[in-house]
């Protein structure tokens, strides 16, 4: 997905290093986001993961002030919440 300025971002997940700081994913699957400007060149990642679980990011949405949204789904509560089901979903909303 591309903001108006030609950023592209994504998501997804991962059970590599995707970091500068060599740490490897937090759980057994961790969602990322990432954001390269309009040439391609990678600007920052953001990783989302929780010891023990299965984290996806599975979709990108803008609202019409521009916040970004993540949308994925998870086998652990993140943050403390308290799962619904065995899988549940999560948003996520970067400013």
């Amino acid at each position: 997905i591309t903001d108006k300025n030609g950023n592209i971002f994504t998501t997804g997940f991962t059970n590599g290093n995707i970091l500068d700081d060599g740490d490897g994913p937090l759980g057994d699957n961790d969602a990322f986001l990432t954001k390269h400007n309009s040439f391609g060149q990678s600007k920052w990642i953001e990783r989302i993961g929780v010891r023990g679980a299965v984290i996806s990011g599975d979709e990108l949405k803008f609202d019409p002030t521009g916040n970004l949204y993540v949308i994925g789904n998870t086998n652990r509560g993140i943050n403390g919440a308290p799962m619904r089901g065995t899988t549940d979903i999560f948003v996520v909303k970067y400013k």
